[in-house]
């Protein structure tokens, strides 16, 4: 399964209007939906999209590249930068951020 796969909300707005991707390894490029089609029916769908990955994560550089491509297409997202590397204390953390926002 390609990374793009893994953003299951990328591909299915019609299922998802909330997501959260920890140290995650990111699509590259534009082979996704809002890349590909535009933004527009992704930020009308998808009320929050939230993506966090730590300074000394290996997937830091990954993560930064899809954020910079989601802002090129003004693609709706929230970015968490934080400290820590790709481990379950860093996710945890995350967790506890992202939770109390979904399904307001």
């Amino acid at each position: 399964m390609g990374a793009a796969r893994r953003f299951a909300v990328l591909h299915h707005l019609d299922l998802f209007a909330y997501a959260g991707a920890f140290s995650s390894a990111a699509p590259q490029g534009g082979d996704w939906p809002p890349a590909k089609e535009g933004a527009p029916a992704f930020n009308g769908q998808v009320k929050l999209f939230w993506i966090a990955c730590g300074k000394d994560d290996f997937l830091f550089d990954r993560n930064n590249k899809f954020i910079a491509e989601l802002e090129k297409r003004g693609v709706g997202h929230e970015y968490k930068v934080s400290e820590g590397g790709h481990d379950w204390q860093v996710w945890r953390r995350y967790l506890s951020e992202l939770a109390p926002r979904l399904f307001r």
